[in-house]
C-alpha cells in the first residue's frame, strides 16, 4: 500500500472519522467469507483488506474487475455491481483474532474504510466439519448442504475455493427449482431445508474444495455481513465406476436387487431414472415403509428391512425404458450432519427386441398328461441360471430353484428344468399336469443375483389345463 494511504488510514482510525465497525466470528480450522460495503463513488477505486495497524500488515489489493486477488491467507474480490468487497480468510487460527480494515485506496481525499473485528473461537466440539464426497471421471456427483429455517428465503450459491479465491460455479435465486450453469446445478429445497448440488461430466480438474454458501444480506445499519458456508472436499476417482449393466426384453420385465449398508436401514429408499438432459432424477418412486411394495405405474419398489436390500421391478418393458437408473437411500441432513450424500447404486438398462425370443405364448395342456414348454434366450445369457415361475399377484413371480440349482430333485414332482445351451433353449417339463397348473408363467434368466444383480423375465407363458374330455 502507498505510504500516504497508510498514514491516512491510521489517522482516520485514531479519529474514528469516516469509518464503521462491525464484529464477526469464526472457528479455528475453518475459513470465512466477509462482505464489506462501500459508497457508490468508490466503484472505480482499488480496494484493500489488511490487519488494522500503522503498516496495514498482510494487505491484499484489487486492481481490476471480475478477478480475485490473494496474499497469504487473504483473498479479495471487488463486486462492483453490488458495491461490496468479498474477503476470504482461510484456515483461521486463534492468532487471527483482531481488527481488520476494508478500505479504499485514494490519496487526494479522506478514505472510507470499515473496521472488521474478527473473533476466532476454538473448533466446535461434537460437530462434523470435514465433509468429503467423491465421483468418477465422466460421471456425476450429487450432495446436500443443510441450512437453518431462518435462511430459507436467502440466495444460495456454490463456489470452488482455490488459492486465489472462491470462484462462483452457480447460484440460485429461485426456490424449489433447478438452476443450472454449465455442468453445475443447484436446487433449493425449502421443505427439507437443504441445497442440492449436482455436478455432471466430472473431470480430474474438478477435484478440490467447494463451498455451499448462504448469501447473507446486509442489515440496514451494518456495513459488514458474514456469508455462512460449508466446505466440501471433492475427490475425483479414476478407473471404472461400479455400474451394473442389465438386459431386458420388450414386453418382459426386470427385477433388480439393490444391497444397502445396514446403518441406513431406517432411511427412505427410492428409485429413479437419470435425466440425461439435466440434473433431475425422473420417474421417482419412494418407499416410506419396510417389507411392503410401493407401486407407481409400471414401477414397483420393495424394501426388505431384515436383509437390508431393495427389490425394484419394471414391468411391460419398452425400448424407451433403456437408460440409467439409481437405487438409492435418502440420507437426511441434520444438525450434526450438515452435508450428506445419498447412498446410490447405478444401473444401466438396455431393452432389446430380439427375434430369438417370443414376448408371449399360450399353451393348452391336458390334465394328467406330460407337458414340455420351451423358451429361447439370447447368447449373452448362455451361462446364466434360468428360471421358470408362476405369477402370484402381490407376491410377484416366486420360484424354488434355477436350472443350475442342486435343489431341483427336491421339487421334481412339480416340474424339471433343462438348459440346452447349444440351442439356447430352456425346456420346462411337467410330468403330470393338474388343473392347478393353469395360469401365467415366465421364463427368465438370473444374473449375479446374490451379489445385488437382477432377473430378466423374457417370455410370458399362459397355460390352460383342460381335462381329457374337454380336450377331445
Amino acid at each position: 500500500m502507498h505510504t500516504e494511504s497508510i498514514a491516512l488510514l491510521f489517522m482516520l482510525y485514531l479519529a474514528k472519522g469516516g469509518c464503521w465497525a462491525s464484529a464477526v466470528e469464526g472457528f479455528a480450522g475453518e475459513s470465512i467469507l466477509v462482505k464489506c460495503k462501500y459508497n457508490p463513488g468508490y466503484v472505480d477505486h482499488n480496494k484493500y483488506f489488511c490487519r488494522a495497524n500503522f503498516s496495514c500488515d498482510n494487505s491484499v489489493e484489487t486492481r481490476s474487475i471480475g478477478k480475485w486477488y490473494s496474499t497469504g491467507k487473504f483473498a479479495l474480490y471487488d463486486s462492483k455491481k453490488e458495491r461490496f468487497l468479498r474477503v476470504i480468510l482461510n484456515n483461521l487460527t486463534l492468532n487471527d483474532t483482531g481488527k481488520y480494515w476494508c478500505a479504499v485506496n485514494q490519496t487526494t481525499a479522506p478514505a472510507q474504510y470499515t473496521e472488521v473485528n474478527i473473533q476466532v473461537k476454538e473448533a466446535k466440539p461434537g460437530e462434523e466439519n470435514d465433509y468429503k464426497v467423491s465421483g468418477y471421471v465422466g460421471h456425476s456427483v450429487t450432495f446436500k448442504c443443510k441450512y437453518e429455517d431462518a435462511d430459507k428465503d436467502k440466495s444460495k450459491y456454490v463456489c470452488k475455493n482455490e488459492n486465489d479465491g472462491c470462484h462462483l460455479q452457480t447460484r440460485t435465486h429461485k426456490k424449489d427449482n433447478w438452476m443450472t450453469k454449465d455442468r453445475f446445478s443447484l436446487y433449493d429445497n425449502t421443505t427439507g431445508r437443504f441445497v442440492l448440488v449436482y455436478i455432471s461430466d466430472l473431470t480430474k480438474e474438478d477435484a478440490g474444495i467447494y463451498w455451499c454458501v448462504i448469501d447473507e444480506p446486509f442489515d440496514n445499519d451494518s456495513q459488514v455481513s458474514l456469508d455462512k458456508s460449508k466446505a466440501i472436499q471433492l475427490d475425483i476417482l479414476t478407473g471404472e465406476a461400479n455400474i451394473m449393466n442389465m438386459t431386458g426384453y420388450v414386453g418382459g420385465a426386470v427385477l433388480m436387487k439393490c444391497n444397502f449398508s445396514r446403518g441406513h436401514s431406517n432411511y427412505t429408499k427410492y428409485f429413479c431414472r437419470k435425466n440425461l438432459q439435466g440434473p433431475e432424477c425422473i420417474h421417482r418412486i419412494r418407499s416410506h415403509v419396510s417389507d411392503g411394495w410401493e407401486r407407481q405405474g409400471r414401477f414397483s419398489l420393495f424394501y426388505n428391512s431384515s436383509a437390508n436390500f431393495s427389490y425394484v421391478n419394471i414391468s411391460k418393458l419398452t425400448k424407451e425404458d433403456s437408460g440409467k437408473y439409481n437405487c438409492a437411500v435418502d440420507i437426511p441432513v441434520s444438525h450434526n450432519r450438515q452435508v450428506t450424500v445419498d447412498e446410490s447404486i447405478e444401473r444401466k438398462l438396455d431393452v432389446e427386441q430380439d427375434s430369438c425370443c417370443k414376448e408371449k405364448t399360450s399353451i393348452r395342456a391336458t390334465v394328467g398328461q406330460e407337458l414340455n414348454i420351451t423358451c429361447n434366450y439370447t447368447d449373452q445369457h448362455r451361462e446364466n441360471p434360468k428360471f421358470f415361475c408362476k405369477e402370484n399377484g402381490d407376491h410377484g413371480c416366486p420360484f424354488n430353484f434355477t436350472s443350475q440349482d442342486s435343489r431341483q430333485e427336491e421339487f421334481s414332482a412339480l416340474y424339471a428344468l433343462h438348459d440346452d445351451k447349444d440351442s439356447r433353449t430352456l425346456v420346462v417339463s411337467f410330468r403330470k399336469v393338474s388343473e392347478s397348473e393353469s395360469g401365467d408363467y415366465w421364463c427368465g434368466v438370473e444374473v449375479n443375483w446374490e451379489s445385488g444383480g437382477y432377473r430378466s423375465f423374457i417370455t410370458k407363458v399362459s397355460v390352460e389345463g383342460r381335462n381329457r374330455l374337454h380336450a377331445s
